[in-house]
């Protein structure tokens, strides 16, 4: 975790990856994606203060804090924003926080390509839902769910299986049928994400 040094009288509470921090008196606060947090995860975030200073008071609205010292835990209750309350010596400084829902993630198989060769599209066994490898945070997402649709070259009629979990194996006999020109469309996703179940954006692949 990256610090930023702290010079008497400033209180500064940060997270990972840092954005510009807000300034109010004496105290200042920062964190990742301009002073974005999200719920339904943990966000961790520090304090530091000049040797000497009264540990911080700290409370917050619209969500949990945990944790002790100049280490502590912010644990939005919704994606409404919150207030992260600063109280240090008598000094008493109020901000305010965006809170965002976690982005769907991808629904992927094999190297997650919308174009995706034979080879490759049989050879996998399972399936997986994705981030964007932009999201500065880590979150696991798991496919509770999904209806496949195979049509296209192979396929005089559309033809329809579904899934329960992350493996193949229900569908791995119409896999093996596919050839050059088929289309596997991959609708009702539903996935499990750290903030509870959604239903992510339909997916379609076209093999060569």
């Amino acid at each position: 975790m990256k610090k930023i040094i702290c010079f008497f009288p400033l209180v500064m509470v940060y997270c990972l990856p840092f954005a510009q921090p807000l300034k109010k008196g004496n105290i200042a606060i920062s964190a990742d994606k301009m002073n974005i947090l999200y719920f339904g995860i943990d966000n961790p975030i520090s304090f530091s203060a000049p040797a000497g200073s009264n540990m911080p008071q700290i409370k917050i609205t619209n969500g949990q804090i945990s944790g002790e010292g100049f280490n502590r835990i912010v644990r939005p209750d919704s994606d409404r924003d919150i207030t992260i309350t600063v109280n240090t010596g008598g000094l008493v400084q109020t901000f305010p926080f965006h809170v965002k829902r976690i982005p769907d993630p991808e629904f992927k198989i094999g190297f997650g390509n919308s174009r995706i060769s034979l080879i490759e599209f049989k050879a996998q066994n399972y399936c997986r839902a994705e981030l964007s490898k932009d999201f500065p945070l880590d979150c696991k997402f798991t496919i509770l769910e999904a209806t496949i649709s195979f049509s296209g070259n192979g396929f005089p009629e559309i033809k329809s299986s579904k899934i329960n979990g992350n493996s193949l194996e229900n569908i791995k006999t119409l896999m093996n049928q596919c050839v050059s020109g088929s289309v596997v469309t991959i609708e009702n996703i539903k996935v499990q994400g750290p903030d509870g179940v959604r239903t992510i954006n339909d997916r379609t692949l076209t093999l060569f």
